[in-house]
């Protein structure tokens, strides 16, 4: 429920000075946040929440981004060595020669079990280094990248949340240490109150002296009534503070229930990023091992047509 006037006035109570507002005050009297957290308690579960439950899912956040970064780090390492073997196995290809003459031209001029058989060679070698530059592509492009741009993504998005979160709490801190002011201003319009009425029965006491001394009663009743109208606008003003306490640290939990749902989503992410990735790569290493298989087939046929070689019982 929303704290009233008269709700303000009931928490405050009676008494003289800052302690009658029941409200602890920092040394020389300055208001402090935990003035507020007297008149407006902080619930356990709202507690827990800022102090175990943000701190253990940024942890876990921060340890499941770590290891997909580390995952990222290993697919590119081993796309650039896969690539380089690749491209090196290409230009090995490329530049083949016997006796300073192109290997496949030389081929050509030999015998036609030979010339097959070595064209095949040649051609499973130059496969080879296709299918390495293509797995080290596939590791760029459906591992790295995605991987990368996950990681970017969250981050951006968890330093927006943590900058607005920080937003929220710097507004309710304002909140809190505005109502521990008004708490005290609070304080001291109801002792000066309580001064004036003291003063006015004091003068009650006199009896006949009062007429004697009406225009001074008449001017102690003004007091009175100015003191009074000043303790009404206080609790007024710290009902106000204290809606604003509670609107400020309302908005305040809701952002970091939100937080602590985005970094809670991480998890969700990453596996929906690496489940594309791996099938990706499931897919375009079972295309290029087929295409190993065809040329390890053809391999061995060729081998088989050449002249002089031995049957595969003989071999046995």
């Amino acid at each position: 429920a929303i704290p009233t006037a008269g709700a303000v006035a009931s928490v405050a109570g009676s008494g003289d000075g800052a302690g009658e507002a029941g409200v602890a005050l920092a040394p020389g009297g300055s208001p402090t946040a935990a003035a507020a957290e007297m008149l407006l308690p902080i619930s356990p579960e709202k507690e827990r929440l800022a102090s175990v439950v943000l701190p253990e899912a940024e942890r876990e956040a921060q340890a499941q981004l770590s290891t997909c970064r580390a995952l990222g780090q290993v697919a590119g390492s081993v796309a650039e060595v896969l690539s380089s073997a690749g491209a090196g196995v290409q230009r090995e290809v490329a530049a083949a020669s016997a006796g300073g003459v192109d290997l496949e031209a030389k081929l050509q001029a030999d015998d036609e079990s030979v010339c097959k058989a070595g064209c095949t060679l040649l051609a499973a070698c130059r496969g080879l280094g296709e299918a390495l530059v293509g797995m080290a592509s596939v590791l760029t492009g459906s591992v790295l990248t995605p991987l990368e741009e996950m990681q970017r993504t969250l981050e951006k998005r968890h330093e927006k949340g943590k900058a607005d979160l920080a937003q929220l709490e710097q507004y309710a801190q304002l909140c809190e240490a505005a109502l521990a002011e008004s708490a005290q201003r609070k304080a001291k319009a109801t002792g000066e109150l309580q001064e004036k009425v003291k003063e006015r029965d004091s003068g009650k006491k006199k009896g006949s002296l009062l007429r004697l001394l009406k225009p001074t009663f008449s001017k102690s009743e003004n007091k009175l009534q100015h003191a009074a109208q000043a303790q009404t606008a206080a609790i007024e003003e710290m009902a106000e503070r204290m809606d604003q306490v509670a609107e400020a640290r309302a908005n305040r939990d809701q952002g970091m229930a939100a937080f602590v749902r985005t970094l809670r989503h991480v998890r969700a992410t990453r596996s929906r990023i690496m489940t594309a990735s791996l099938e990706r790569c499931a897919g375009a290493w079972a295309e290029a091992a087929a295409d190993l298989r065809g040329m390890a087939t053809e391999l061995a046929r060729r081998a088989e047509g050449l002249e002089g070689a031995c049957t595969p019982a003989e071999r046995a």
